[in-house]
């Protein structure tokens, strides 16, 4: 986003109060804002300074189209475009100026259209320069600055109670373009809602404008009375056009709303304050002719012209102004009409005066305003657009040569109004130097008088001016003429005698003086005394033409002249016969000119003259400059008439304006072009206008009309210009001009034009303007008529159209046609009649309403009504009875009412499915058939009014009862659910509403349903029409209950009973029960099931001590042939059951069984002494001897047991055993396997002695056989003894000690 810092545009008015624009959040807004079309800002404001009571807050756009503000500070953007910028600049700038705004507006957008170039995309330059050329300067720049400021400006002003200014802000909006708004408009927009009045006076018209946006869209809008449908009150205060002209007829407050055309959501309205005339009158206003108001008090208008004047800036400028009236004081100078159209009659004689002034007067509402209308002389129709000087380019030293300037176009030659001065340029200083009637233009070489007389004074090359003015226009042209010493004599040279149709060349010889200037002999003149019997070119060539006869003697005469400057010399020249017998030439005799209004008749001389002329034709140059004919004896199609004059058979020749052109003359002679020949000749004229002295006018007879029969009845109009004899004579001769007699100058004309009746000028004097242009001058005359306004005395209807239906909320007046009789004229139907439409209510049902339409024409109407009645549309109304929808089992019957039934109503319904309306007889229908249909019901009242179709009323119906089956998929026992099929399902139309098992809901899943457990299950299928049906089915096949291994029971076989029961670590598991047997088992395995089955079988099987099956997986039990075991064997025994239904039991393992049919081995006795001496059964021990028992047994060994010297046995707790008993002992020990088998008896002898020898102590070496030898002995206690030995034992080797021992035992 691009932000543009823009400086504070704060303005206080008064001292201490500020306003300060931010947005929402009240932060203060630096930048331009960016609104994409579519979107809003919120802006809010603060103020500092102590604000007096009564303060308001106004906030303004100036580009309202682009984007506006709510009073609430509120911005929306509507439209980003160059083309809403032109079209707000156009109805504020344009349209609003008097007389041409809307004329000029539509002409300004017809040529940008025109350029074919998008305005968006468009140059401004480019823009502003068509807006320049068609508008001017003042209105381009404006645009340009329109263009160049398309930010829009955002104001906050606050006011004081009396609305003085206090302060104001003002931030820019760029608006950006939106996507969206390329197809949906953003808002309606009256664009010129701030520049019109809003109080206005009854009578008053204000013009309105009005866009949508984006403009791009090209929608088109529409206008309306009141601020929506529903305000009917502005419709009877004012009236408004398609175009949006408002005229307010009553007072009080009126609202106008424009909307889209194409979307009536967006809307724009603006509201008037309407009063009476009195209390609004008019103060001034000012006068405008063009577009400028009148500010000198004076406006000019050419005589013959037109200008229209109007009023503005009336002010107020809501006053009624219709009552406008102008008035001239001399109508003699200028006539207006009742639009304000000023035409100029007089301008003065154009000798002394050039203008003529009168005084107008304008009227409005009591006030009154003059202005000076000043008329112009014409004087010119057109404008000259060149002059060319006419005559010799070398002329004669010492001889006055009169040069002529014609000016183009050529009817202004004789114009008096055109200027011509002439000049000569000084060859000493090259300035031309002007002549004047005083003085002439003078040079060292030449004077030139004020009306071209050219006079060298001496030979040399002088450059003669020559400049033309009329009406501010002029044009010059110049000539570069040489002056040479003159030619004083001369001869003509050459043969003199000529045959009929034969030439001869004359020359010009013995000129004198010598040196005279020879480019005078460019300026040589021939001319023929008798052009029928001679002619001579302009090079001096002579054709004989007549002779009088044949034969060669046969003679006639003619003078040839050759004039050069002031010197003539003529030859006489002798044409013979040569035998010619057809014609040899023509020539056309009569003025140079012809005058306008004064026909010249030309005479055609043949020759020879003795030739009789079979056929003569007259023609004229085509207006292309082509001949008149295609020459040839058989001559065709003949040109009488170009644009300057025409010629009639006679050779007369009427001009028809001023200009050069050239009249034909042909003849022939002979039966055949092979006998014959023709012969024709040309001759230039001039058609002139002269200038006519007066005009006279004999106005016509008729002078009244009736409006509606304008066309003008000229009868007894005559119109008459009458001549000055010498402007007459100056063409013709004084002798042809003396011939006319007065009356005959006075020349009655029809080329006159006649001005057009004002239609819209009414019961008022209006003038016809009658012009007649002669020599570019134009000639007034005019005559009053006066339109009678046709005389309204009643009107006649036929009427529209009468009925109308509810909803219905405008009139259709597209049948109405009006009638208007008058007094004064024949009746007409008219369309400009008012249809009071106020006073239609179209929510008056049934009754009759009279509608007026009044037809005001001139101030006089007349009013008559029409009859329209608004039918109430009936409504049915459908009772259903206590049907609520949905499927029903019995009928249904629908009771019918309507509203607006007038004199009685026939009902009428169709179906989705037939969908062909059928009546019904009565007001009821039952429907008594099972179907599922939508009915739809209308009436029909006593007017044929037909109501809408009610809503569709759907009728279900269905009174099938419902049915079906149960049917289980599996019969026999099973451990497993299954389905039970929901079979031959029967229903109606109405189909299936729900489906419950033991009032569960399965409807989702009717075809089947599962039972896992066995029971009654009830089934209810109910019907979409509320009917049920109810099977159940009882399910007994269904065990899913395992069987249970109740116990396994090991005993011995044959005997029973168990040779050992131990709980402990066994298997290595700790506290296993382990039972112990010593010979083969038998297996007892009992199960039950629950279930219905039944127990179908048990099977077991042995596992070893890790769980491991031995031998064959599992067998199948049978109590009748138990299962037994023989040892050895260590494991488990596991069984299991199963059902009829398949259900098998967990597996229940035994308690650990061990079968061992071996006694243990015998025992291993194993003995140690003295810590960890190994003892040798028998041998003798000083202390006591630890005994270790071992024996080996498959099921383990669960006890020793030993008995001293053959006495009782005695249980060990483990397997040691430790000798204390002093002596020679027999110790026996056995062992108990856990299957109670013992082993064999082994027996252990031990000795132990623990006396002590005294002679130990004299040696401490011991022999070689262990023992002390002692050579002393000492007698000790022996509790004394044994202290010592200790300390013997503690220092001595362990064999003494041992040996020690057992001396002291």
């Amino acid at each position: 986003m691009l932000l543009t810092l823009v400086p504070s545009a704060l303005v206080s008015y008064a001292a201490g109060v500020s306003l300060n624009i931010t947005d929402e959040n009240g932060n203060d807004i630096t930048e331009i804002q960016q609104l994409t079309e579519y979107k809003t800002l919120q802006l809010k404001y603060t103020t500092t300074g102590e604000l007096p009571e009564g303060t308001t807050v106004k906030w303004e756009s100036n580009l309202p189209l682009l984007a506006d503000v709510d009073d609430n500070g509120k911005v929306t953007a509507y439209d980003s475009s160059k083309t809403a910028i032109i079209q707000l600049w156009l109805d504020e700038n344009v349209r609003v100026l008097p007389l041409v705004g809307d004329k000029m507006a539509d002409e300004i957008m017809k040529q940008l259209e025109k350029s074919g170039v998008n305005l968006d995309s468009m140059n401004d330059d480019l823009i502003v320069s068509i807006v320049r050329g068609i508008a001017g300067d003042t209105l381009a720049d404006s645009l340009a600055s329109a263009l160049a400021n398309m930010n829009v400006e955002i104001t906050a002003t606050i006011y004081d109670a009396s609305g003085a200014k206090l302060a104001s802000d003002k931030i820019k909006i760029k608006v950006q373009k939106s996507v969206v708004a390329n197809i949906f408009p953003t808002g309606t927009h009256i664009t010129n809602k701030k520049s019109v009045p809003l109080t206005v006076a009854v009578g008053k018209t204000v013009q309105l404008y009005a866009a949508v946006t984006p403009v791009r869209l090209k929608h088109s809008v529409k206008w309306e009375m009141g601020g929506s449908v529903f305000d009917t009150s502005s419709g009877k205060r004012a009236t408004i056009s398609d175009t949006g002209l408002v005229t307010f007829t009553a007072a009080g407050s009126v609202t106008v709303r424009a909307y889209d055309a194409s979307n009536v959501a967006f809307v724009d309205t603006i509201t008037f304050n309407v009063v009476e005339q009195k209390d609004l009158p008019v103060e001034s206003f000012d006068i405008i002719s063009g577009t400028k108001t009148v500010t000198d008090s004076s406006v000019s208008v050419s005589e013959g012209s037109t200008t229209q004047l109007a009023i503005t800036n009336v002010v107020p400028a809501g006053a009624y102004t219709g009552d406008l009236t102008w008035e001239i004081a001399d109508k003699s100078i200028a006539v207006v009409d009742a639009s304000g159209t000023v035409t100029g009659l007089d301008g003065g004689d154009g000798l002394v005066e050039y203008s003529k002034s009168t005084t107008l007067t304008a009227t409005a509402g009591g006030v009154s305003k003059n202005v000076t209308i000043k008329v112009s002389r014409a004087g010119v129709v057109g404008s000259i657009s060149s002059v060319k000087i006419e005559g010799n380019s070398a002329v004669p030293n010492d001889t006055p040569t009169t040069f002529k300037a014609n000016v183009l176009p050529s009817r202004l030659n004789t114009n008096s109004s055109v200027k011509r001065e002439w000049g000569l340029t000084n060859p000493d200083t090259n300035e031309i130097i002007w002549a004047t009637a005083e003085a002439p233009a003078e040079t060292k070489l030449a004077t030139l008088s004020s009306d071209g007389v050219f006079t060298p004074k001496s030979s040399g090359i002088s450059e003669i001016h020559v400049r033309a003015t009329l009406n501010d226009k002029t044009v010059e042209d110049s000539l570069t003429v040489t002056a040479g010493k003159a030619i004083t004599d001369f001869s003509i040279g050459g043969s003199t005698t000529v045959n009929e149709s034969k030439t001869t060349q004359l020359s010009i010889a013995n000129i004198a003086p010598s040196d005279y200037d020879k480019a005078l002999l460019g300026t040589v003149v021939w001319t023929s005394s008798d052009p029928s019997i001679a002619t001579i070119d302009a090079n001096g060539l002579v054709k004989g033409l007549d002779s009088g006869g044949t034969a060669i003697w046969n003679t006639k005469k003619v003078t040839i002249t050759a004039t050069i400057g002031s010197v003539s010399k003529s030859v006489e020249v002798t044409v013979r016969g040569n035998s010619i017998r057809h014609l040899t030439g023509v020539t056309i005799t009569g003025n140079d000119y012809v005058i306008k209004d004064f026909p010249v008749t030309y005479t055609a001389k043949f020759s020879p003259e003795r030739i009789s002329v079979d056929k003569q034709r007259w023609g004229l140059t085509k207006d292309d400059g082509s001949a008149p004919w295609t020459s040839d004896w058989n001559i065709g199609d003949v040109n009488q008439k170009n644009a300057y004059a025409s010629v009639d058979s006679n050779g007369v020749v009427t001009g028809i304006s001023a200009g050069d052109t050239t009249l034909h003359a042909f003849g022939r002679n002979g039966v055949t072009k092979v006998d014959g020949a023709y012969v024709e000749t040309q001759k230039n004229i001039t058609v002139v206008e002269v200038e006519p002295v007066s005009i006279a006018f004999t106005a016509p007879t008729k002078t009244d009309y009736i409006e509606g029969s304008t066309e003008l009845d000229l009868t007894g109009m005559e119109v008459k210009l009458t001549y000055n004899r010498a402007d007459i004579a100056e063409y013709y001769g004084e002798e042809a001009a003396n011939a006319y007699t007065d009356d005959q100058l006075s020349v009655p004309v029809t080329d006159y034009t006649v001005s057009s009746v004002n239609t819209s000028i009414l019961d008022s004097v209006q003038y016809i303007i009658v012009n007649v242009v002669r020599a570019g001058k134009t000639y007034h005359a005019i005559f009053p008529i006066t339109v009678h306004s046709k005389a309204v005395t009643s009107i006649e209807l036929e009427n529209p159209k009468k009925d109308y239906l509810e909803g219905d909320k405008t009139l259709d007046l597209s049948g109405l046609k009006v009638k208007a009789n008058y007094s004064n004229a024949e009746s007409e139907y008219v369309t400009d009649y008012t249809v009071d439409t106020s006073s239609f209510d179209p929510e008056l049902y049934d009754v009759e309403q009279n509608i007026t339409v009044t037809y005001t024409h001139a101030g006089r109407s007349a009013s008559a009504t029409f009859p329209v009645i608004v039918y109430g549309k009936p409504v049915v109304s459908v009772d259903k009875g206590d049907y609520n929808g949905g499927w029903t089992s019995k009928d249904v019957t629908f009771t019918l009412s309507s509203t607006h039934e007038l004199d009685g109503v026939k009902y009428y319904f169709k179906t989705d499915s037939a969908g062909v309306e059928a009546p019904l007889d009565g007001n009821t229908l039952t429907v008594n058939v099972n179907s599922s249909d939508t009915y739809y019901f209308k009436a029909v009242n006593s007017k044929g009014i037909e109501s809408d179709y009610t809503e569709g009323y759907t009728v279900m119906r269905d009174d099938i009862e419902p049915s079906f089956t149960l049917t289980p998929t599996v019969t026999a026992l099973t451990n497993k659910s299954y389905d039970v099929t929901i079979g031959s399902l029967n229903v109606g139309a109405s189909g299936i509403a729900s489906v419950t098992l033991n009032g569960e809901d399965i409807t989702a899943s009717h075809d089947s349903f599962t039972v896992a457990e066995n029971g009654t299950y009830n089934v209810v299928v109910t019907a979409g029409n509320g009917l049920t049906a109810e099977e159940s089915i009882v399910i007994n096949n269904i065990d899913k209950i395992a069987p249970t291994v109740n116990s396994i029971t090991v005993l011995h076989k044959g005997i029973g009973g168990v040779a050992r029961e131990v709980s402990g670590n066994f298997f290595s598991k700790a506290d296993t029960l382990c039972r112990f047997f010593n010979k083969t088992v038998e297996i007892t395995v009992d199960a039950s099931d629950e279930g219905v089955s039944g127990i179908d079988k048990i099977e077991y099987r042995f596992v070893d001590e890790n769980g491991q099956p031995t031998g064959s997986d599992w067998s199948v039990y049978d109590s009748e042939n138990k299962p037994a075991k023989d040892p050895d064997f260590k494991g488990f025994v596991e069984a299991r059951a199963t059902d009829k239904a398949g259900n098998v039991s967990a597996i229940l393992r035994s308690d650990g069984v061990v079968i061992d049919g071996t006694a243990p081995t015998d025992v291993t006795v194993s003995a140690v002494y003295g810590g960890d001496k190994e003892y040798q059964e028998g041998a003798w021990s000083a202390t006591d001897v630890n005994i270790t028992l071992s024996s080996e047994a498959y099921s383990g060994i669960y006890k020793y047991y030993y008995r001293v010297d053959g006495g009782d046995w005695q249980e060990l707790s483990g397997n040691t055993f430790t000798a204390t008993e002093t002596g020679e002992h027999k110790y026996e020990f056995k062992a108990e396997s856990y299957a109670a088998l013992e082993s064999n008896v082994t027996a252990f002898t031990v000795k132990i002695d623990r006396q002590v020898l005294l002679s130990v102590f004299r040696s401490r070496v011991p022999s070689a056989d262990g023992r002390v030898k002692a050579l002393h002995s000492t007698s000790l206690p022996r509790k004394l003894l044994f202290p010592v030995l200790t300390i013997i034992m503690t220092t001595e080797t362990a064999g003494l000690l041992s040996t020690a021992a057992r001396v002291l035992r």
